[in-house]
């Protein structure tokens, strides 16, 4: 963690610098009570965005609202650096995760967004495992 602090609005913020290790991604998740800008400081970082694939080039970032399906990924054969700012309930027990990379624990899917989150997971998640045989 770099800081944590209450905003004028007296909401949580904390800030966290995160690495996505080459071809890694981290859970498909969406948080109850809090919202997350994502600024990428090194690399391209890929995003899963409520079933929406983007990627996120160095000097830019994107704002994930209260309840959006969301994963950070790297396609890429280098770390990705990313400054994640959360505001709002900023608590391992506001993580509703999904999916997992590293097939810990989750919550059923109910929505047809978190459907096709998932599906755009797996998608991305055989892209990289075809990478990682192929290297």
């Amino acid at each position: 963690m770099i800081e944590a602090y209450k905003n004028e609005n007296h909401e949580d913020v904390c800030i966290k610098e995160i690495t996505v290790n080459p071809r890694q991604m981290l859970s498909l998740q969406r948080h109850r009570g809090r919202a997350e800008k994502w600024e990428v400081k090194a690399g391209t970082l890929t995003v899963i965005s409520d079933a929406v694939r983007r990627d996120v080039p160095v000097g830019e970032y994107i704002e994930l609202p209260k309840g959006s399906v969301h994963c950070m990924i790297n396609v890429s054969n280098e770390p990705v650096t990313v400054i994640e700012t959360q505001t709002g309930i900023n608590r391992e027990a506001d993580n509703v995760r999904l999916v997992d990379f590293g097939n810990r624990p989750t919550y059923p899917l109910t929505t047809e967004n978190e459907y096709k989150s998932a599906q755009l997971y797996g998608e991305i998640m055989r892209e990289i495992k075809g990478k990682s045989e192929a290297a």
